[in-house]
């Protein structure tokens, strides 16, 4: 089967997309989740517009979008709930854990409940427990480390960006790899996963990975399409079914991505890549 092309550019969500989640609407559908990969936000006005006309939830995946900003309003400042990530390599963290954002007093009631093993603290020597819920709440500690983070956030999406203009900048003209979508200045560039053109070389990905880690360069993979894993295929899906998703999970690579790189660092990673893929050109 040949592989299908994909557009220069692509959009968070276009019309192809709206109209294909649209199809997928049937009588058991409660809500819609969409992700905010690598830190660009998708269109949520649109994605909330179609989520009203059907009378979904939207359950926002901004794992990657702490920091981000879609048409200048803060992730997670609006919408319906928001769920965020504070593992360690997010772009800021708390040593573990997360947070959900919502905008209704007893769906937080709810949450906090489910988060620590259905107990309420119903007065000054009571309690109470509603159902078996879980562990789930941030230490004190792990708290307090993600406060001092998140005063630093910021500057560390900032400086991100800057590394990510430089990698842009310096990308050699011409190079084969697809560059991720640069989106605006909401984009939080929690990843920066460009796209190796396999069909055009003569190694796999997982030598490309080892000749970067020759160099001294790690690479990371994120991520394989979500409907070729075990758990969904137990569901029926099955390859072929999102030719585009699984090529972009075939052909993503990671790249180095981090507050404290230089620009001398970006430019190492390029060369590198560079390197490799001339070498390895078919």
């Amino acid at each position: 089967m040949t592989a299908p092309k994909l557009p220069f550019t692509r959009p968070s969500i276009d019309e192809e997309t709206i109209s294909a989640v649209e199809r997928l609407v049937g009588p058991r559908t409660r809500a819609i989740m969409p992700v905010h990969f690598a830190g660009l936000p998708v269109d949520l006005d649109r994605l909330q517009d179609l989520a009203a006309r059907h009378r979904l939830r939207v359950v926002e995946d901004a794992a990657h979008a702490v920091g981000a900003a879609f048409r200048g309003r803060r992730i997670g400042s609006t919408g319906d709930l928001i769920c965020f990530s504070f593992h360690p390599n997010k772009n800021m963290t708390s040593g573990e854990g997360g947070a959900i954002v919502c905008r209704d007093a007893e769906e937080a009631r709810l949450i906090e409940l489910h988060r620590f093993n259905g107990v309420e603290r119903t007065g000054p020597d009571s309690m109470e427990v509603h159902f078996p819920g879980m562990k789930a709440n941030l230490s004190d500690i792990a708290a307090a480390i993600g406060v001092g983070q998140l005063r630093r956030l910021d500057g560390f999406n900032a400086r991100r960006r800057e590394l990510v203009a430089r990698y842009f900048a310096q990308w050699p003209s011409g190079s084969p790899l697809r560059l991720p979508e640069r989106g605006d200045d909401g984009h939080c560039w929690h990843m920066f996963c460009p796209l190796l053109p396999l069909e055009r070389l003569r190694i796999t990905r997982v030598e490309f990975i080892r000749r970067m880690a020759d160099r001294g360069i790690a690479v990371g993979v994120h991520y394989p399409a979500i409907h070729l894993f075990a758990a969904y295929r137990r569901l029926g899906w099955r390859e072929g079914d999102f030719p585009v998703a699984e090529r972009v999970g075939r052909e993503t690579v990671t790249l180095p991505l981090f507050p404290s790189m230089t620009e001398a660092d970006v430019d190492r990673v390029i060369e590198a890549v560079h390197d490799i893929v001339a070498e390895a050109a078919a």
